[in-house]
């Protein structure tokens, strides 16, 4: 007869408690739903409106049947005012976008200036991409522009999970809490012919 011996690995209390902590923390990091997703979404949009400004920086990939492209993002939003970079890999290059209520200015590394209505006007003349980067902000936050009409699903704490706007499908992949807030960390846009991806690696709120 073949004697089988069975090992057992103890576990040890200081690991026992390490674990134990860490699954409490996950039921209790997020309290039970007592409202209906449209009154959070309501109290979202209240408080986001309440900020005098924010930051956000992380990266950006663009691609279209012919091409793809990396790019790292900078966004600075001062009340009415924004300034977006974008930056290539490898100093690869770089572009600025900043507006402000009726106008909005480019400037690449390679010299060139340039003025416009809007961003996306600005993007088709020097890009050849057709990218609504005027409510890129909005959707940067995780709400729908307010000038033009959209569809919109929320999930049960009144966050979008998708947003139709404009032509675009915008899916939102991940938050995180950010003070009182839960902002968008990952997010994938569809539109004609482009598809784009956010990441947010940080975001600043300034209240």
């Amino acid at each position: 007869m073949v004697a089988i011996s069975r090992m057992v690995l103890p576990v040890t209390r200081p690991l026992f408690l390490a674990v134990l902590v860490l699954l409490l923390a996950a039921c209790a990091a997020r309290p039970p739903v007592t409202d209906s997703p449209e009154r959070l979404f309501e109290q979202r949009l209240a408080r986001l409106a309440a900020l005098e400004g924010w930051e956000a920086s992380g990266r950006i990939g663009l691609r279209t049947p012919e091409e793809s492209v990396a790019l790292s993002m900078d966004w600075v939003q001062e009340g009415g005012d924004w300034r977006l970079n974008l930056r290539g890999p490898l100093a690869a290059g770089s572009m600025r976008l900043q507006g402000g209520p009726g106008e909005v200015s480019l400037r690449t590394s390679e010299g060139v200036r340039d003025t416009g209505p809007d961003a996306r006007t600005l993007l088709v003349r020097h890009t050849g991409h057709d990218f609504p980067a005027d409510v890129l902000r909005d959707w940067l936050m995780g709400i729908p522009s307010p000038d033009y009409d959209a569809d919109l699903d929320l999930d049960a704490y009144g966050r979008p999970e998708r947003i139709r706007q404009l032509g675009w499908d915008v899916e939102y992949q991940a938050y995180r809490g950010i003070g009182q807030l839960d902002m968008p960390m990952r997010m994938d846009l569809h539109g004609p012919g482009l598809r784009v991806r956010v990441v947010v690696s940080e975001w600043n709120l300034i209240q």
